[in-house]
């Protein structure tokens, strides 16, 4: 479906869906109907999955055939010790790799992405994964867009797309823009924002027209999915050791046995002499050395809050020459909270405010949403504002009254650029 060649009216017709958004009960038959708004995971593996994957090893399939071959020659010491040291192996690396995945997990559910959404006229906060099509969604600066959307108001709308068309300028959008052409380039689609793009400037609302594998975003991850998985460069090394380690004592093998013919040896004493000097030559020792260098290393990484899922990763990030990081690399709960105001003229901290407008000013210029839900208050919003709004309320209630009662006539969000925010109210009354 083209939405960026249909108008808004349209869009809400399609879509049934409204200026107040979706009812409850519409949004939850959808959710279930169309699923949740997330990319497919790769599937999880087991205890067992994770324990059978340590044995897919070119030198692990070689020392298993020298095991096999010490059973049938008899040689039982040299059999138990091979399989002592590759079940050693692969309890190490399999401890390590499901701990791992153990803590990955956690982090996921640790760590999620929420949208601003109105439902039945009421702006509220919840997850990405519970938006449904239909539903109308909130944009404000440093917004992620959570799923693809149809925008029906912009104002100094300006989003990244750079994921998506690799364009590093941000792109004004235009929920006014109408285009006649069906397949109009991504990149040239004013009037729509896409899942994964972030708003770098400016206010907006839009209806949710992809969620999940139908978005763009979706589709590319799609077609990497069905790329084929590079080998890490430990195990593309572990393979040419091995077959190194086969051509060499198969020449040995081919002297030995020239030689034994030759010298007119017993053809059975022969064939064990080769056996026998064949898994001598294997180095048994050789898979622990290396699970147990990794595992120390998984350890020390470990120690410095990085998860390590697969232990051949390890090397792998020790091949890269460069690492490309954001400004701080942290993890944070997203959650501010104000300790003082300062101004020219003085710090302003709890219980200051007796004759003072700043709690006025942090709740009324302010974009902050307040809904009361089950004798609580929820706030939506940007975290700065959120914060601003509680300590206000906090400090004084009747900074809640003044921001139920007042009439706001026009705003100017606040925007890095600006430094500053401006609220215009009608008949506006002080309550404190």
């Amino acid at each position: 479906m083209f939405y960026h060649a249909h108008s808004t009216a349209s869009i809400f017709e399609q879509l049934d869906t409204s200026q107040t958004g979706l009812s409850n009960k519409s949004a939850a038959e959808r959710l279930e109907r169309y699923g949740p708004n997330t990319l497919p995971e790769s599937e999880r593996r087991s205890f067992y999955t994770i324990l059978f994957d340590q044995f897919k090893s070119p030198i692990i399939y070689v020392l298993l055939i020298a095991a096999l071959v010490s059973f049938i020659i008899k040689e039982f010491t040299d059999a138990y010790f091979i399989l002592g040291v590759l079940l050693i192996n692969a309890m190490i690396g399999t401890y390590q790799e499901y701990n791992a995945a153990q803590k990955a997990d956690t982090l996921k559910q640790i760590v999620k992405t929420y949208a601003n959404v109105v439902r039945e006229g009421t702006t509220r906060r919840i997850t990405s994964r519970n938006l449904t099509l239909g539903d109308l969604v909130v944009l404000e600066s440093g917004s992620q867009i959570p799923a693809d959307l149809r925008l029906i108001d912009t104002d100094e709308l300006f989003i990244n797309e750079s994921l998506l068309t690799g364009e590093s300028i941000d792109v004004k959008k235009d929920a006014e823009f109408l285009s006649d052409d069906n397949e109009l380039p991504v990149a040239d689609r004013i009037n729509m924002a896409y899942a994964g793009s972030f708003v770098s400037k400016g206010r907006g609302k839009g209806i949710v027209t992809a969620i999940s594998l139908d978005t763009e975003i979706g589709k590319i991850a799609e077609l990497l999915a069905r790329t084929a998985q590079q080998k890490p460069p430990l195990v593309i090394r572990m393979e040419r050791f091995s077959l190194n380690i086969a051509k060499v004592i198969g020449v040995i093998v081919i002297i030995l046995m020239g030689l034994g013919v030759y010298y007119n040896m017993e053809l059975t004493k022969l064939f064990f002499l080769v056996v026998a000097l064949s898994v001598s030559a294997i180095p048994e020792g050789l898979p622990v050395a290396i699970t147990v260098a990794l595992s120390a290393a998984s350890s020390a990484m470990s120690k410095r809050n990085v998860i390590v899922r697969e232990l051949s990763s390890i090397e792998g990030l020790g091949s890269c020459t460069m690492i490309a990081s954001d400004k701080t690399g942290t993890l944070t709960q997203n959650k501010l909270s104000v300790t003082a105001f300062i101004t020219p003229e003085k710090v302003y901290g709890e219980n200051d405010f007796s004759t003072d407008d700043i709690l006025s000013c942090s709740i009324l210029c302010n974009e902050v949403i307040i809904n009361e839900e089950s004798a609580e208050l929820a706030f939506v919003g940007d975290q700065v504002d959120i914060a601003l709004a509680r300590y206000a309320i906090e400090n004084n209630p009747k900074t809640l009254i003044e921001y139920k009662t007042s009439m706001l006539v026009n705003q100017l969000p606040y925007e890095p650029v600006n430094s500053c925010a401006v609220s215009v109210y009608q008949n506006y009354t002080s309550f404190i």
